[in-house]
């Protein structure tokens, strides 16, 4: 049964990860344009704005 606890949850964090992953790219894609977002800034004040 462990087995199938820790495949199932890996499978789960394996789907959260890759959802977050393809979240974060349509974030960056619709963002980048006008305020040079970057999904691996953690605040703002580390993400210099592009004009």
């Amino acid at each position: 049964m462990k087995f199938h606890v820790g495949f199932v949850i890996g499978v789960a964090l394996g789907v959260d990860i890759f959802a977050n992953r393809v979240i974060l790219a349509q974030l960056a894609t619709a963002d980048t344009h006008h305020q040079g977002y970057r999904p691996y800034a953690r605040t703002e004040a580390e993400t210099p704005r592009q004009p």
